[in-house]
């Protein structure tokens, strides 16, 4: 599968990337998927606005709030589809201070979870993160 096949990127509700944030979550997912070795595998990714993100949240997780990212494994269900992320680009925008860095970090996070990384428990919790800060400090610090 070609690089730019791996992540199918839409963008609803007035948000739009520019091509160079949809370039690096292309080589962020394409690295990712390759290191888990689920080359032939794709996600994707949503990018919508906090009531979108509040209104999936309360219908999926029962929590009704707004969040940074959701996401849901669906290896199980299709052939070559991971999963899908869904990503507030209004609340990162709101609540952090870089928003390229935490929009990246966004979708680290999300694709762990669809490999099946969670934070339920402590040691869960710093697996996870010691992974997705790694890959970010590997993306975020390239000079491209």
């Amino acid at each position: 599968m070609k690089s730019s096949e791996i992540l199918n990127i839409n963008e609803k509700n007035n948000c739009n990337l520019s091509k160079d944030m949809k370039r690096k979550f292309i080589m962020i997912t394409d690295k990712i998927l390759n290191d888990f070795n689920k080359n032939n595998k794709y996600i994707n990714l949503y990018i919508t606005d906090s009531s979108e993100i509040k209104n999936i949240n309360k219908r999926y997780r029962k929590i009704d709030e707004e969040t940074d990212v959701i996401s849901f494994s669906l290896e199980d269900e299709y052939d070559n589809c991971l999963g899908e992320i869904i990503i507030s680009e209004e609340y990162v925008k709101n609540k952090y201070d870089n928003y390229e860095k935490c929009m990246q970090k966004m979708l680290i996070h999300g694709i762990l979870h669809i490999l099946g990384y969670d934070h339920k428990t402590e040691k869960t919790y710093t697996e996870m993160i010691e992974i997705q800060e790694g890959y970010l400090k590997d993306f975020y610090e390239k000079k491209e």
